[in-house]
């Protein structure tokens, strides 16, 4: 039996990209033709295939897209027996629960097929929550539960409800840091856990259930301000890509309708001590610098070897940014996305400043130090790390930067003796270089200001690949300078 709701479901963030095209999926921008076979296609990419099972579509904001979603949905269930191929493990499960229950909660019926096939799923669910795995995998188990368990009624979905908010009770307390950043330091995963929290806030007003995180809520929101690049997009930390997660306007919205506060933060530096993001800025700038460690220590999956980054927008322009992610598979992208050379940082003798190698794992890691921070007049932060230090011909790096009203500079420092130091800079795609001459650079951000960047050494500018989303790169330019151990390296960059 259903449990009816007591009050009305808040408006679900809606889906808004294209799934079926005729006879032909489409996740992750890649697209194939439907036929039963592709479900467990071992052929595609593992993340692709998790998108097949997952159904976000039956909360597209096209009706037509939502229909083909419910009827592929009543096929799944007959290629998809009991306990067996991808969409059987619990993270496709979960979030499989969760858009099928939204589904319903916005008017829509549910044939007895599919209730007995939801209800099968939280069943197993409920047996199968991903332990190994932890961190996002388990908050979503978690929320599945709850979604499942207010949905359904009776003794068993009690024991479900019961369960999920008992480990959300948990996991909120493990995942979220006390600056409101969460723990995996991924601005992508970031917005996923808030957008879980909201939702979750929506669900359980509907049934008349009281909530114990609107605080948290309240944190991650302002971390989540701070470290955009503007309401339509993320900053690219770690595993992070734009057009995955729903977007920074989308979330704030969401918000303000479940009743959250919606006033802008005072735009002003701050250090977010526990997630280790510095965010430097003024009324024309913002740089977002990265002291962080590389994530939870027992979970660093999501991590890319980006110590000292950082990423600089003009005018809420972005100029500097980090290359970001296209794809999860071990893969040669995979490792070039997370490693050194992809970010704002400094690389020594053609090394990652953490060991990054598979798809998900780090081994010797950077460990930051934030010598500095002081945002009185300028704003001024002084950061190291010693993750080179393990090399034979390593060393210490140690960056400055200096915000002014019309101005950014960054030093680096490495120690004497490195035979090899490269600094990547790498500029937003729509960054179009309009004058080089020596060491100076003209450039026109997107929304036509004009910067001046001017290295103290020695660069040339190269093609580079940009993830501008999973599975979509497109081509961008970048600085990569050559520097002198022993003495300072500076960058001044004027508008």
């Amino acid at each position: 039996m259903l449990r009816k709701p007591e009050n009305s479901i808040a408006t679900f963030i809606p889906q808004k990209k294209t799934y079926f095209l005729g006879d032909s999926v489409s996740f992750l921008n890649h697209q194939m033709t439907f036929t039963s076979a592709l479900w467990n296609d071992s052929d595609q990419e593992k993340l692709w295939l998790y998108n097949l099972h997952y159904f976000d579509a039956l909360n597209s904001d096209s009706t037509e897209q939502a229909r083909q979603a419910y009827q592929l949905l009543e096929k799944w269930i007959s290629d998809n027996p009991p306990f067996s191929g991808n969409g059987w493990e619990s993270y496709p499960i979960s979030l499989r629960i969760i858009n099928i229950v939204k589904f319903a909660l916005t008017g829509e019926d549910l044939s007895e097929h599919v209730l007995a096939s939801l209800f099968l799923k939280a069943r197993y669910l409920y047996c199968h929550c991903e332990y190994h795995i932890l961190g996002n995998h388990l908050f979503e188990n978690y929320k599945a539960l709850c979604f499942a368990g207010l949905f359904f009624e009776g003794d068993e979905p009690n024991k479900w409800f019961k369960k999920g908010v008992k480990g959300l009770q948990e996991e909120i307390n493990e995942q979220i840091l006390d600056d409101g950043g969460h723990f995996e330091l991924s601005p992508m995963y970031h917005v996923i856990i808030l957008e879980d929290l909201l939702d979750l806030k929506n669900l359980f007003s509907a049934y008349n259930k009281s909530v114990f995180w609107n605080e948290v809520v309240k944190k991650m929101l302002v971390w989540l301000e701070l470290m955009t690049r503007s309401e339509e997009e993320i900053s690219y930390f770690n595993d992070a890509s734009n057009d995955i997660a729903s977007k920074p306007r989308e979330i704030f919205q969401y918000a303000t309708d479940l009743g959250y506060d919606s006033n802008s933060i005072e735009k002003k530096s701050v250090f977010l001590k526990e997630s280790g993001y510095a965010i430097l800025q003024n009324k024309t700038a913002k740089v977002i610098c990265d002291i962080a460690e590389v994530g939870p220590s027992y979970l660093p999956g999501h991590a890319h070897a980006d110590t000292l980054s950082f990423e600089c927008y003009i005018d809420g322009q972005p100029l500097f940014v980090n290359l970001g992610t296209s794809c999860y598979g071990n893969s040669p992208q995979r490792n070039i996305e997370r490693s050194t050379r992809s970010h704002n940082t400094v690389e020594i003798n053609d090394e990652n400043s953490s060991e990054i190698w598979g798809s998900f794992r780090v081994a010797r890691r950077a460990k930051p130090s934030i010598l500095k921070f002081s945002k009185e007049g300028e704003s001024l932060l002084i950061a190291s790390h010693d993750g080179y230090k393990r090399l034979k011909k390593g060393g210490e790096h140690q960056r400055t930067w200096v915000l002014n009203d019309r101005s950014l500079v960054v030093k680096d420092i490495v120690s004497s003796g490195v035979e090899k130091i490269v600094l990547y800079l790498h500029l937003h795609p729509s960054c179009t270089i309009i004058k080089q001459e020596d060491r100076a650079l003209i450039i026109r951000l997107g929304n036509s200001t004009e910067v001046s960047i001017l290295p103290s050494f020695d660069f040339v500018i190269v093609k580079n690949e940009y993830s501008e989303t999973f599975g979509k790169i497109v081509e961008n330019f970048s600085l990569v300078g050559q520097l002198l151990s022993g003495s300072e390296n500076k960058i001044v960059v004027n508008w």
